[in-house]
């Protein structure tokens, strides 16, 4: 049956096919994680810079904190970037670098300079990658924040990861992924976080110093009324701390959370999928969740990050189908040839559950060959 085959596309001009041994050396990669990979696909994708990411506040590391708080909010933000030589980017701080480095740890914010609390040399995206590249980087690397450059390596802005709150949703929804149907309450046990509820009379300093345990979270503020369950009374963030207290001069050891919290904040409950967490998340602006019990009792809060990074890593574990047997090599008269003589290898990234590389060459009308081949670095390139 190959002897015919060949004989036909001999006779139609057609390239022969090639060899086992040379086809091995070809790889296909499915789009999403040729995506991830930086490869540039067909499909049209939504670059970094189609997120359209905000203009960064920028920053010199001797800028003291108490300054730079001010400068923040003004710009109504929680993110800035420190520039170093030739203005590229040094460090980045935010407003829970402020909540655990600086608040948590006793240091004065009027005495402290950026640059001994900043985050230095941190990683940023170029402005054309795709934006599931910033995803990945943001998952992978847990942050919240990534600054954008161009090919230059001159800022662009800063991105927000909840400006990549509708590609996450797109990913999970456009395949059904069961890593949306996740409930919040399974992530957050499952997180295990410490005790993320403080009380409205507590000091802003005592909340920060819990907010550093918990690596600069949010706190739940817990109210009982006539000895009856508790409830969600508010919500203290890192970004009120920058905003209410620092950025106005308030003394934090004698401000009271209770004083800056916001009060009867919006909360899911813990049979919310993570699916709905996300959707809600989008269309709010929030950046943190409350999470409360079915009796309505507060459970914990879930942060824009662990959200995201719960539903994609549910995803992954849970969607990927069993590895295809061995089977092999096929090809046709049109010449399309799927050399799979080796088992398929599952994809490992977070974002491409199910995905599987597999060795094929294309031949289209005997004239145009695309071939994807994955180097040694793991990235990919076309040939």
């Amino acid at each position: 049956e190959n002897s015919a085959k060949q004989a036909v596309l001999e006779g139609s001009g057609m390239p022969k096919p090639p060899s086992l041994a040379s086809a091995a050396e070809t790889q296909y990669v499915p789009p999403t994680e040729a995506l991830l990979q930086g490869a540039r696909v067909n499909n049209p994708v939504r670059t970094v810079l189609e997120l359209r990411p905000r203009a960064a506040v920028t920053l010199e590391g001797s800028v003291s904190v108490a300054d730079a708080a001010k400068r923040m909010a003004a710009a109504n933000a929680d993110a800035a970037l420190v520039l170093g030589d030739e203005d590229r980017v040094a460090g980045i701080f935010t407003d829970r670098d402020l909540a655990s480095r600086v608040l948590g740890a006793g240091l004065d914010p009027r005495r402290t300079k950026i640059s001994a609390i900043m985050t230095e040399n941190p990683r940023c995206v170029m402005d054309d990658e795709p934006a599931l590249t910033a995803v990945m980087l943001m998952v992978d690397g847990r942050f919240r924040h990534l600054p954008v450059v161009d090919s230059t390596e001159s800022v662009v802005g800063l991105l927000d990861v909840a400006k990549c709150l509708h590609d996450a949703i797109s990913h999970l929804e456009l395949r059904n992924l069961a890593g949306g149907q996740r409930t919040a309450g399974e992530l957050l046990r499952a997180t295990a976080p410490p005790d993320s509820t403080v009380l409205a009379d507590a000091t802003v300093v005592a909340a920060a110093k819990q907010a550093a345990s918990r690596k600069g979270g949010a706190a739940l503020v817990v109210r009982s009324e006539g000895g009856g369950a508790p409830r969600v009374g508010g919500i203290v963030t890192p970004k009120d701390f920058l905003n209410r207290v620092v950025a106005v001069g308030l003394a934090a050891a004698r401000t009271r959370v209770g004083d800056i919290m916001t009060p009867s904040p919006a909360c899911i409950k813990e049979s919310a999928t993570l699916l709905h967490a996300l959707h809600l998340l989008q269309g709010s602006g929030f950046r943190n969740l409350p999470v409360v019990s079915e009796a309505g009792e507060p459970l914990g809060v879930l942060d824009v990050l662990a959200v995201v990074e719960g539903a994609l890593e549910a995803a992954s574990s849970t969607d990927a189908p069993p590895t295809p047997a061995r089977r092999p090599l096929a090809h046709s008269a049109v010449g399309d040839y799927a050399p799979a003589s080796e088992a398929f290898t599952p994809f490992g990234s977070p974002l491409a559950p199910g995905f599987f590389l597999f060795k094929v060459v294309v031949v289209r009308e005997g004239r145009e060959r695309l071939l994807l081949r994955r180097d040694g670095g793991g990235s990919c390139r076309p040939t």
